[in-house]
């Protein structure tokens, strides 16, 4: 899958737009802090970019999130595919529980 990034900064908030043909287009604010209300969204290794990890708000739709206000985070590339294995094993990722599970994949428990 090829994706057209383009960055860029507004009202002082860095964001990362990506596009990809026969796809909407998405912006995504990049953030420190895994912030409060959002969960990790299982999309592609390289979607937003490379090491970075997609947020999203939780629809009321199951399985799904609100596609208006998303937001990333970089942890690596390592750390990428140690957080989605986690999530694939039917556990999820959110701003209550990042830290402690963050933590546990570093050290390898």
């Amino acid at each position: 899958m090829t994706y057209n990034r383009r960055y860029f900064e507004k009202d002082g908030k860095k964001y990362i737009e990506v596009k990809r043909i026969g796809l909407p287009t998405r912006v995504f604010e990049v953030v420190e802090e895994f912030p409060q209300g959002y969960m990790l969204w299982l999309v592609s290794k390289n979607y937003p970019d490379v090491g970075y990890i997609a947020l999203g708000k939780p629809s009321i739709v199951p399985n799904n999130i609100i596609q208006d206000d998303l937001k990333c985070m970089f942890v690596g590339e390592e750390m990428w595919e140690k957080l989605h294995s986690y999530c694939h094993k039917g556990k999820g990722i959110y701003a209550t529980n990042f830290k402690s599970v963050y933590n546990s994949l570093k050290l390898g428990l």
